[in-house]
């Protein structure tokens, strides 16, 4: 039987960014709604992880690795740690929907490419932090959280964003050239993607995390045909 999370990835990998700047619209009656029986029992450690993309965008694919957990746990100690450990180019933030306005479980988000152009801060300082954020706001209000997630919970959610994304012209083979940069309403769209796919992004790993994600049988039975998007040589028998 097919598991929950095995039809929410079946859905995520049909999603596109929304023409004219529109905000993601879920079914959240449907394949994104939440049964209280799927939740896992322990919060101590929910590992958690998606990636999706658009093919309209050259580089805006979005990949998220996360963490939710108690506060007293492994999890909260992560976040302090997160938050209060900088280092020069990897800059961790909240994730916030827009200044001084948190989503009821508090989110920290991890760089994972360095961030030394003001250029790449505004990558995440902005779309990627405002469309994760956003999306945990949706997710507690379409009961997603077990009670009391907001005085016990954290996230930490490492983003991956292509470097290029949202500044060069895919077709330029990602050359910092002046002439190949994005701007006007070419980065607005390139951003406004960035927004949407974090958005998605931080649904999908949410209910990977709140449900436990695919059943191991799955897992052994995908894992014998999967093949990583990004990998850069051929099995043996392979076409």
């Amino acid at each position: 039987m097919q598991s929950p999370m095995s039809r929410l990835l079946e859905v995520l990998g049909t999603l596109t960014v929304p023409e004219n700047f529109g905000q993601p619209k879920l079914d959240w009656n449907g394949p994104f709604k939440m049964d209280p029986s799927w939740r896992v029992a322990d919060f101590t450690l929910c590992p958690c992880e998606c990636l999706v993309a658009d093919g309209k965008f050259g580089y805006e694919i979005q990949h998220h690795d996360g963490l939710v957990g108690d506060k007293n746990g492994p999890v909260g100690h992560a976040f302090a740690n997160a938050l209060c450990r900088q280092a020069d180019g990897l800059n961790n933030m909240q994730g916030l929907v827009t200044a001084n306005l948190a989503p009821p479980v508090r989110l920290a988000l991890v760089t994972k490419v360095i961030t030394k152009s003001l250029n790449r801060v505004v990558q995440l300082w902005g779309d990627a932090q405002s469309g994760a954020a956003q999306a945990v706001c949706d997710c507690w209000e379409n009961k997603w959280f077990p009670a009391d997630a907001d005085k016990k919970l954290v996230i930490t959610c490492g983003v991956f964003i292509h470097p290029f994304a949202g500044l060069v012209d895919p077709g330029s083979g990602g050359k910092f050239d002046p002439k190949n940069f994005l701007d006007g309403e070419a980065m607005a769209k390139s951003k406004h993607a960035i927004y949407c796919l974090t958005y998605y992004g931080m649904v999908g790993m949410l209910f990977d995390a709140l449900t436990g994600g695919l059943t191991p049988d799955e897992r052994i039975e995908r894992a014998k045909t999967a093949r990583h998007p990004f990998l850069g040589f051929k099995f043996a028998g392979d076409a």
